[in-house]
């Protein structure tokens, strides 16, 4: 370069082969020297050629080919492939990619991108190439970008961002256009009245839909509204801007198929001299009304001398009635189910004290619209303030298996976001796989299976899981052959069977824990009922029965003795891995106690994907006898946050260290073990100087043998 050169510009081109790669220009604004800056980050590794071009201000040219070379370091990827590239949520998807380097790769990942979903997923030589499975269950709708990273040996990173895409489709809308399948038949039809439910990215007028029909509602729980219209406009309003989907307006029914058995709600009340029994909680009944002058929902005390009423607000989404009635008796049946007070009868619900608001959504026949039940849960948000509304009820549905995106799911999801815990019926189309219905598949409600007295799962009681392959039912109450309030009976009674009645006995066991701490949030109420549910079929959760069947008393004895164990106590945090490198991270509370305490047990198992439930096993050797006691625990992670909790109750065990193992069961079977992950002492309660007791509990000491009541 002419050190005469003043000021003028400077073009350096470097190029690999015969193909220019970057071309850097530098303004010179005076002296000799001139530089410019090469990101290799994006190219290609190689041999790079390096030609400076100058020219001054009068523009004389002076060119030096091949002044330099610089050969870049680090992997080499290519030949990104994905398969399938389109699918739906729950269907694993393999990422396949060559990739290379002289020195050595020290680390091949992908990470999946979509709006604020982020995964990494480590990827594993294959033959000729590294490969990855991407399991896609809880995954929304919409097209992912797969980036590929290789690091080497040296430290040298790699990145080819979006190396492929993957689109994950809605599975109620297979062919991508924007309509539900199930109204694909009537699309075009000049003839056809229909009911649809579209879904926006944001809030709309309504009016921009006048032109179409009658919208019959706007929701704020949900962007959507529902309209009354011609299948000739099906097209034309799924090509709208901000339109994500339009969904047939569904008809819902009851689940109803054609006692207290096993969930020991009873105990709670007599075994503390009927003090919870839900008192200062509301349970909203959305359903085909209630009957509030029957003699089990007509006041809370069964004293007709008092001015109580059990049925305290009533809303009708399908008639437009302001007094509180029910055309059908469903709704009445399963209020009483939740919390009746048995009107000197032996029929009482599991919530005897709680207070109830009746929301018609469902007709004389006992059907209704999805657009109806979500005005209905909309309603329960809108005025849980103003009723003390804590729980809703749901006993209907319809028999379609869904990733939990359906609107009516979504309402409820919202539902619970807005502090209300949701209890909906799982259906009645079982046994079978994936016959859980909607609103059933939402992921944040408590879906309800049903049992009979012996706690056998019912033979109509539907199975998982949902679409996405997520773990549904949730729990399993009673529900065959249920006696309730009659409508309209003033004093009759009635036996129903169907997980509608299994529903709302897991509703009334919210209340009575709303009762015990008004400040749980819904996760919490739906933690403590599945984690003390009682284990029934295969070890651990089931699709069949969920997490069990629900069990009132262990989980108000739960919350109770939270209650008097507030203060802090040490911990033990351990970290371990196993055979394959996989890390948990166990926390014992607390880290030595004394017979008969409760100990807490946390273990943080980021194995992808997610296992479905661990099992803690604490092991006790006698040197004497040259053997092992070995105690095992349920751990469950109610909140996906890869925490997996579980409670070991030591009433029964032999005083000394406990070595802790942790097994996590992936939904495909397979166990993975993490041996001494923890340990926790157990000091005999003789030896001790603490003045520590065993918490009290309902029936003042701890009892084995099972009681069975009857809702009577």
């Amino acid at each position: 370069m002419p050190g005469e050169l003043k000021s003028g510009e400077v073009r350096i081109n470097i190029s690999i082969g015969f193909a220019f790669v970057i071309v850097v220009l530098v303004l010179v604004i005076s002296g000799a020297a001139s530089g410019g800056g090469w990101h290799t980050s994006s190219d290609d590794r190689g041999i790079y050629y390096i030609d400076v071009v100058a020219t001054d201000r009068d523009r004389g040219v002076v060119e030096l080919e091949d002044v330099a070379t610089v050969e870049e370091e680090g992997p080499t990827i290519s030949n990104v492939t994905v398969t399938p590239n389109s699918t739906i949520p729950g269907t694993p998807v393999k990422i396949y990619a060559n990739v290379s380097d002289p020195s050595g790769l020290g680390m091949v990942w992908a990470q999946i991108n979509f709006q604020s979903y982020s995964k990494d997923i480590p990827m594993v030589r294959l033959g000729e190439y590294y490969t990855a499975t991407w399991h896609t269950y809880f995954v929304d709708s919409g097209t992912y970008s797969i980036d590929i990273t290789a690091r080497d040996k040296k430290g040298n990173e790699k990145k080819v961002d979006d190396a492929a895409m993957v689109k994950i489709g809605n599975p109620l809308d297979k062919n991508a256009n924007r309509i539900e399948d199930s109204l694909e038949w009537c699309l075009g039809d000049k003839g056809k009245s229909i009911n649809i439910i579209v879904m926006h990215d944001k809030k709309y007028s309504p009016s921009r839909y006048a032109p179409f029909g009658e919208v019959k509602a706007s929701f704020d729980i949900l962007n959507g509204c529902a309209i009354r219209t011609s299948a000739v406009n099906l097209a034309a309003i799924s090509n709208l801007s901000g339109v994500k989907m339009v969904y047939e307006d569904k008809k819902v029914h009851t689940f109803l198929d054609s006692a207290l058995v096993e969930i020991k709600a009873n105990e709670v009340v007599a075994g503390i001299g009927g003090r919870i029994k839900g008192d200062g909680v509301t349970i909203a009944v959305v359903d085909t009304g209630i009957d509030a002058n029957h003699e089990c929902l007509d006041d809370l005390d069964d004293d007709p001398s008092t001015h109580d009423p059990k049925v305290i607000a009533f809303k009708d989404f399908v008639n437009g009635r302001n007094k509180c009635y029910d055309d059908n008796g469903h709704g009445t049946h399963c209020a009483a189910i939740a919390a009746g007070t048995g009107g000197g009868s032996k029929y009482v619900g599991v919530a005897p004290g709680a207070e109830l608001v009746g929301v018609k959504v469902l007709d004389s026949r006992g059907s209704g619209y999805i657009s109806d039940v979500i005005s209905g849960i909309e309603w329960c948000v809108q005025e849980k303030e103003k009723y003390n509304i804590k729980v809703i009820s749901l006993s209907l549905g319809a028999g379609i298996n869904s990733d939990g995106s359906t609107p009516l799911e979504e309402a409820c999801d919202n539902a619970v976001d807005a502090g209300l815990v949701v209890c909906v019926a799982a259906g009645n189309t079982g046994p079978g796989d994936n016959t859980v219905g909607i609103p059933g598949c939402a992921k944040k409600v408590i879906t309800v299976g049903a049992v009979d007295d012996n706690g056998r799962v019912a033979t109509f009681s539907s199975w998982g899981n949902t679409s996405d392959e997520r773990l549904k039912p949730d729990i399993c109450a009673v529900g065959v052959q249920i006696t309730a309030a009659k409508a309209n009976s003033d004093h009759g009674y009635t036996t129903f069977s169907g997980t509608s009645m299994a529903t709302p006995e897991v509703a009334g066991a919210a209340a009575l824990l709303f009762e015990c701490n008004s400040s749980l949030k819904p996760s919490e109420i739906k933690r403590i009922l599945l984690e003390t549910a009682e284990d029934k079929g295969q070890t651990g959760p089931d699709k069949t029965y969920g997490y069990g069947v629900l069990d009132v008393e262990s989980a108000v004895n739960m919350i109770l003795r939270k209650s008097e164990t507030q203060a802090e106590k040490p911990k033990s945090v351990v970290t371990t891995s196993n055979i394959s490198d996989e890390n948990d991270t166990v926390i014992v509370t607390p880290a030595s106690g004394l017979k008969g305490e409760k100990i807490k047990i946390s273990a943080k198992i980021p194995i992808y994907p997610p296992p479905i439930f661990a099992t803690a096993s604490m092991h006790l050797y006698r040197e004497d006898e040259g053997e092992e006691e070995v105690f095992k625990v349920m751990l469950t992670d109610f909140d996906r946050d890869g925490v997996y909790n579980g409670t070991w109750s030591t009433y029964s065990i032999e005083p000394g260290t406990y070595y802790i193992d942790i097994t996590a069961r992936s939904m495909g079977g397979e166990d993975k073990e993490f041996k001494n992950a923890a340990t926790v002492e157990i000091l005999d309660l003789d030896s001790s100087t603490s003045t520590w007791k065993p918490k009290w509990c309902l029936y003042g000491e701890h009892k084995d043998e099972k009681q069975l009541h009857h809702l009577l």
